[in-house]
C-alpha cells in the first residue's frame, strides 16, 4: 500500500503480469547493495554487476560471490571503449573516472581501469534485453546512456534508473534536464523520482535523486488511461455546455 515513488522494485512489482524482471544491469554496483536488493525483489532475474574500484571489487565479491544468478565484471562503462583512469576517493562509493578539481583533495589513489560501453557489451555477453539498468557513476550517467543508445533507440531497455542533479549547485551529479533531453527524444518518459537527498550541509533544497524512465511499451497503459479520462473529461464538458444552453 506504500506510494508511488517510495520502492521501485515495489513499483515494478505493482504491474502485475504485465512485466517480470528477467535480466538487470547494475553500472556502478559500488558494494553490491542494489544487487542484494534486486535479488530478493525478483527472484528470476540474472543480474549483470559492473564495478571498476579493485577495493570496492573486493568487498562485493565476498558480500555476492556465491550469488549464481550475479555476474561480477571488473569494468568501467561509458561511451568509449579502452582504458581510463579512475579516480579513488577517500569514500569509495565517490569514486569516478571524472574528478572535479573540487574534490582533488579527496583522491588518495588512481588506477587504469578496462572501460567499455554498453551496446558493446550487450552483444559480447548475448544481452537481447535489459528489464532494468540501474547507472550510479558519479557524474558520468550521461556517459553511460551514450553508450547504450544503440538499445535504447531499439527500445530493448525497459526501465533505466540513473542518478541525477536536482540543482545547478551540484557539480557532482548530471543535471535530471540533460538526461531528460536525452532519453525523451527515444520515448522515454519520467516513471519517478527514487531515494531523493537533501544538500548535505543542512541546506533544505534537494540536491540528487534517483530518476527512472519507462519505455513507451510498459507507459502505453498509462497513455490510454490518460487518453480515456481526456475523452470522459471532454464528453462531461460538452454535456455541461449543452446543459447550460438550454
Amino acid at each position: 500500500m506504500l506510494p508511488h515513488g517510495f520502492d521501485l522494485c515495489l513499483d515494478i512489482r505493482k504491474l502485475d503480469n504485465r512485466f517480470q524482471p528477467r535480466m538487470i544491469v547494475d553500472v556502478g554496483a559500488s558494494f553490491g547493495q542494489s544487487a542484494a536488493h534486486y535479488l530478493m525483489a525478483f527472484p528470476k532475474a540474472e543480474i549483470h554487476c559492473f564495478e571498476p574500484v579493485p577495493e570496492t571489487m573486493s568487498i562485493w565479491r565476498k558480500r555476492l560471490g556465491k550469488e549464481q544468478r550475479v555476474h561480477f565484471h571488473q569494468e568501467a562503462l561509458g561511451q568509449e571503449i579502452g582504458e581510463c583512469e579512475m579516480h579513488i576517493l577517500s569514500d569509495l562509493s565517490m569514486s569516478t573516472t571524472q574528478l572535479d578539481p573540487r574534490d582533488a583533495l579527496m583522491e588518495k589513489a588512481s588506477v587504469m581501469v578496462r572501460m567499455s560501453n554498453l551496446n558493446d557489451m550487450a552483444q559480447e555477453l548475448n544481452i537481447a534485453h535489459i528489464d532494468l539498468l540501474k547507472i550510479d557513476t558519479e557524474g558520468t550517467d550521461l556517459n553511460v546512456l551514450k553508450g547504450a543508445s544503440a538499445l535504447l533507440k531499439e527500445r530493448r531497455i525497459r526501465f533505466v534508473q540513473v542518478e541525477v542533479g536536482m540543482n545547478p549547485t551540484n557539480y557532482r551529479h548530471v543535471d535530471l534536464q540533460r538526461v531528460r533531453e536525452f532519453m525523451e527524444p527515444m520515448g522515454y518518459m519520467l516513471f519517478s523520482l527514487y531515494g531523493q537527498h537533501l544538500e548535505w550541509s543542512g541546506e533544505q533544497r534537494l540536491r540528487f535523486a534517483n530518476a527512472v524512465f519507462v519505455a513507451p511499451e510498459l507507459a502505453g497503459s498509462v497513455n490510454a488511461i490518460s487518453s480515456t479520462e481526456t475523452a470522459v473529461g471532454r464528453a462531461s464538458q460538452k454535456v455541461r455546455e449543452a446543459s447550460l444552453t438550454n
